[in-house]
């Protein structure tokens, strides 16, 4: 099968009103730009919205399935509790609710605007969880009120939005927003045990992981994440995996981007 009917193939075995994402996938914006789209999961008839600035992330995880979304969460006993670190506006944490069996998912983002569309979408899977929280705050890898986070609008959702100063170029705007370790996330939520902790920090992955205690390492079974490489000393893919074999997991990685991939870590 090739690669565009895969996602076809994807798209229509996932979302039960597909033609509306064709149909706005092919309509003409008349100089509107894209809109939002009202979506459908065909399993459990979770009614989600994707932000027109989020159908790319859309497209990763129902369409191109980068997680590999049926076998990632398969494997994860029932009310596994997920972690979902840099939610956005939450299609990871639906694809969660889809095809996990009624999880507990704590979902972190740190920008507004993301946030109010993940508390939307979140309020739609609560039927097929256990418990969801959303906790608006950026990871941190040590103890701050606040820090800094770079975006680049503040009217609209944002894909690239980040605690490193230079991570997009399309990142002109800045704006201090509430910090959270990954220790005082779990110690706050009373999580002894993260079945699946998904991370795509933009870049602040590094800091997050290089900085959490033993104790939080303990508690984690599953990882799946985005690296982001930049020209930072540790920066690195095999400074993470250094790091992740050294903390007891097996890996596999590929590269999706220039620059970027995705890692799977299993004990």
């Amino acid at each position: 099968m090739t690669r565009p009917m895969l996602r076809y193939f994807n798209l229509i075995t996932s979302i039960r009103n597909w033609p509306v994402y064709l149909a706005q996938k092919f309509r003409r914006s008349g100089g509107k730009g894209r809109v939002d789209i009202g979506l459908t999961t065909r399993g459990k008839g979770i009614a989600f919205v994707v932000p027109g600035a989020a159908r790319g992330v859309f497209k990763e995880i129902f369409l191109d399935d980068l997680y590999g979304m049926r076998a990632l969460l398969g494997c994860l006993p029932r009310n596994a509790v997920i972690v979902d670190a840099g939610a956005n506006v939450g299609l990871f944490a639906v694809a969660a609710a889809e095809f996990a069996d009624h999880p507990a998912i704590i979902a972190v983002e740190p920008l507004p605007a993301n946030v109010e569309v993940l508390r939307k979408n979140l309020a739609a899977i609560a039927r097929d969880t256990v418990a969801v929280h959303c906790h608006a705050a950026a990871l941190s890898g040590r103890e701050q009120a606040s820090v800094m986070l770079h975006f680049s609008s503040d009217a609209t959702p944002s894909v690239v939005a980040s605690t490193l100063p230079g991570f997009s170029r399309t990142n002109a705007m800045s704006l201090a927003v509430p910090a959270v370790t990954l220790c005082a996330l779990l110690d706050e939520h009373r999580i002894d045990q993260v079945h699946l902790l998904k991370m795509d920090c933009e870049g602040a992955e590094f800091e997050v992981l290089n900085e959490a205690p033993h104790e939080v390492w303990e508690r984690i079974h599953r990882i799946v994440m985005e690296v982001h490489e930049s020209g930072a000393a540790g920066h690195s893919l095999q400074q993470i995996e250094g790091l992740l074999r050294g903390q007891g997991f097996r890996l596999r990685s590929r590269r999706v981007d220039e620059g970027v991939y995705l890692v799977w870590a299993a004990r």
